[in-house]
């Protein structure tokens, strides 16, 4: 159960959560309280890490791609809504890029003993630890789509 996936996005969204950047993404943005009228115009699809982990607590991601979709929401409507250059802007592109390092390692930790093995037997000891950290974030989700 250790390497269970989901167990492991709770590890990740932990991580991201201590991130001192990450507070203003900690909860739904407030956008009454804040004066944004036009924030609900502009972001469709609003997500928070607090939203990302009862979702994760609850029981509703059954595939790595679900909870990483929700994820890089927040860091797309931070940039859609807040200009480039803005503090906001900026802690978004900050943990939208430690998310991909974590979410590259994910898809290896999980994907990979199991998918290697069965695409490339003879060649899975020494291609894999090089070709899967980098490949499976963009193969991943083609080659196995329940993850």
């Amino acid at each position: 159960a250790r390497d269970d996936p989901v167990k492991q996005c709770r590890g990740v969204l932990q991580q991201l959560q201590k991130n001192r950047a990450a507070v203003v993404f900690l909860h739904p943005v407030d956008w009454k309280a804040l004066k944004l009228p036009a924030y609900p115009k502009i972001v469709k699809n609003p997500m928070d890490l607090s939203t990302v982990e009862h979702k994760l607590k609850s029981g509703k991601y059954h595939k790595v791609r679900d909870f990483a979709k929700d994820v890089n929401q927040i860091w797309q409507n931070a940039h859609l809504f807040n200009q480039e250059g803005s503090d906001i802007h900026d802690w978004a592109a900050q943990l939208r890029e430690e998310f991909a390092g974590f979410n590259s390692k994910l898809y290896h930790k999980t994907l990979c003993p199991t998918l290697c093995p069965t695409l490339c037997p003879t060649l899975c000891p020494t291609l894999c630890p090089t070709l899967c950290p980098t490949l499976c974030p963009t193969l991943c989700p083609t080659l196995c789509p329940t993850l």
